[in-house]
C-alpha cells in the first residue's frame, strides 16, 4: 500500500496514531509511505505524541533503563504489576559498541551517556534505536571536577549537552554547550561557581542540577542550578540541615519535582520537593516511609521510581533492585542479570524523538 487510506481524514489517523505506544507504531511504518513518514520524520508528530504520552494517567509510557551487561530495559507498569514475564526486555547497543555506559541524562525519551571503552559520548533513543555520536569536547583542567548534563530547551525547541570542568585552584569554570539542531561545541566564557560541583546533572524544565556536598567552612549541602535557555547559573540553594543530616543525599526527579531523597538505610526513607531558586526556594515532604521491612543496604540507596498505585522502586548499592509498598508492607527483591561489577539506572519515557532530527531537517535525510 502506497497511499494512505481514505475512509478517514488525515487529521483523524494522526490523532489515533498519536495515543498509541511506541512499539506498536515502529510496526506500522509499514503499513504505508505516508505512516512511515509521519511516525519515522515528522519532529511534530513526535513532540505531539510526546506531549500525549505525558499526559498519559498511567504509568505505561514509562521505562527504567539498566546499563547492564547485556543493556536491559523495564516495563515499570507491568514491573509494579508483578509481570516479570514481559517486564524485562534487552536491548541493542546504540552504535554496536558493547560498552560500559555513564550517564549524563535522560529526556523526552533520549539518554546521553559517554562509551567508557572508546571516550565518546552518544544520544540514544532505546525506544526507537536511534542514535548519534557526538565528538567530546575540548575543555579540560589540569586537576579538573568533570560534570555533564543533558536537557531540552523550549524556547530553542532544542536539545543540549553540557560537558565541562572547574579549576581545581579557582572557582573558574570550562563549559562547552552542544546544540543537537546545531551540530557544533560552543564555549561559554566567564562561567564561575563557587561550589566545586561534578558528575551528571538532573534535569527538570529546562534547568541542569548538581547535589554537592560541601565541607567548608561546615559541612552542608547545596544545590547548583544552571539555566539552559540562559546559559548562566542561577543563585545556589542550600539544602536544609533537617534533610541535609544523613550523611549521604540523592537528587531525583519525582512527580514532576526536584527532590532530595535519603541516600543510604534510614529508619525512615523521605523524599523533600524544592520548588524556587535562591532565598524564595521552599521545602515540602513528598513521602516518608518506615524502611525496616526493606532489606539493609551497604552503600548506596536510591529511589527510581515513585508509582501511581504507592509502589516505590528503590535500588541497592547499583546491583539489586527492590519493588516496595509501605502501606501493604510488600517487599519483592529482584537481584539484576549483569555481566559488570555495577549497574547505574534511569527512568525515562517511550516517545518517538530523534536525536538526528537537527541533522535530518539540514540535509533532508532520514535515519532509522
Amino acid at each position: 500500500m502506497s497511499r494512505l487510506p481514505p475512509q478517514l481524514p488525515l487529521e483523524i489517523f494522526i490523532d489515533i496514531l498519536s495515543r498509541l505506544p511506541v512499539k506498536p507504531l515502529l510496526r506500522f511504518k509499514s503499513v504505508c509511505k505516508s505512516w512511515r513518514s509521519l511516525i519515522s520524520n515528522n519532529p511534530e508528530f513526535a513532540k505531539f505524541h510526546l506531549e500525549r504520552a505525558k499526559q498519559d494517567t498511567s504509568d505505561s509510557c514509562h521505562r527504567l533503563f539498566l546499563a547492564t551487561f547485556p543493556l536491559q530495559s523495564i516495563d515499570l507498569q507491568a514491573y509494579c504489576d508483578g509481570d516479570d514475564s514481559t517486564a524485562t526486555r534487552e536491548l541493542s547497543y546504540p552504535l554496536r559498541s558493547e560498552s560500559e555506559l555513564s550517564f549524563v541524562g535522560s529526556c523526552n525519551g533520549l539518554i546521553a551517556a559517554v562509551l567508557d571503552s572508546n571516550p565518546q559520548i552518544i544520544v540514544w533513543n532505546p525506544s526507537t534505536g536511534q542514535s548519534r555520536e557526538l565528538s567530546m569536547p575540548s575543555c579540560c583542567f589540569p586537576d579538573d571536577k568533570l560534570f555533564s548534563g543533558f536537557g531540552y530547551e523550549s524556547h530553542l525547541d532544542d536539545y543540549k549537552v553540557v560537558r565541562g570542568s572547574i579549576s581545581a585552584s579557582s572557582s573558574e569554570v570550562e563549559m562547552e554547550v552542544f546544540n543537537l539542531k546545531g551540530n557544533e561545541w560552543r564555549r561559554i566564557p566567564n562561567l564561575h561557581c563557587s561550589a566545586a560541583f561534578m558528575g551528571p546533572a538532573t534535569h527538570l524544565n529546562g534547568i541542569l542540577h548538581w547535589l554537592v556536598e560541601e565541607s567548608y567552612p561546615d559541612r552542608r549541602f547545596v544545590i547548583v542550578s544552571f539555566d539552559l535557555a540562559e546559559e548562566k547559573f542561577l543563585e545556589m540553594v542550600t539544602v536544609p540541615y533537617h534533610i541535609s543530616q544523613n550523611w549521604q543525599l540523592n537528587l531525583n526527579v519525582l512527580k514532576g519535582f526536584l527532590c532530595v531523597c535519603n541516600g543510604t538505610y534510614d529508619p525512615y526513607y523521605e523524599a523533600w520537593i524544592m520548588k524556587g531558586y535562591g532565598p524564595e526556594a521552599s521545602w515540602t515532604r513528598l513521602f516518608s516511609f518506615c524502611s525496616d521491612p526493606l532489606p539493609g543496604c551497604k552503600y548506596c540507596l536510591q529511589v527510581l521510581w515513585f508509582a501511581k498505585n504507592g509502589n516505590f522502586l528503590l535500588a541497592f548499592d547499583g546491583w539489586e533492585l527492590v519493588l516496595f509498598n509501605p502501606e501493604e508492607e510488600i517487599v519483592k527483591e529482584f537481584t539484576v542479570p549483569n555481566g559488570w561489577d555495577y549497574y547505574e539506572a534511569t527512568a525515562y519515557i517511550e516517545s518517538l524523538v530523534s536525536p538526528n532530527a537537527g541533522v535530518e531537517a539540514q540535509s533532508g535525510r532520514v535515519t532509522v
